[in-house]
């Protein structure tokens, strides 16, 4: 499995497990839903957010997500913490992460 990562993650503690814990989710799904081999992180900030999108190239999936599991414990983590998720099924796999609160 391979990560490419473009711009930088979080330094806040918070935010930086949020990021981890979609990271892992990520990888996981990529490897045992979509059989991919691949995760593309895009991360972006400004003075007060960071959005991160995270796909893959694996398989797209066959209809709409049902989050369960670790997504649902996902949204979870992301909500508790302020920010937002967005899963998007078509024309791919995408995840889209909006944290908020900048040191």
């Amino acid at each position: 499995m391979s990560i490419s990562l473009k711009g930088s993650l979080p330094v806040e503690e918070e935010n930086k497990r949020v990021i981890a814990a979609a990271i892992r989710e990520s990888v996981t799904n990529t490897f045992r839903h979509a059989k991919g081999n691949s995760v593309y992180i895009d991360s972006m900030a400004d003075k007060t957010e960071y959005t991160v999108v995270i796909r893959n190239d694996g398989e797209a999936p066959k209809g709409k997500i049902v989050e369960k599991g670790g997504l649902l414990n996902l949204r979870k983590l992301v909500e508790r913490t302020g920010g937002c998720m967005e899963i998007k099924s078509s024309p791919q796999y995408e995840l889209r992460i909006k944290l908020f609160g900048m040191g």
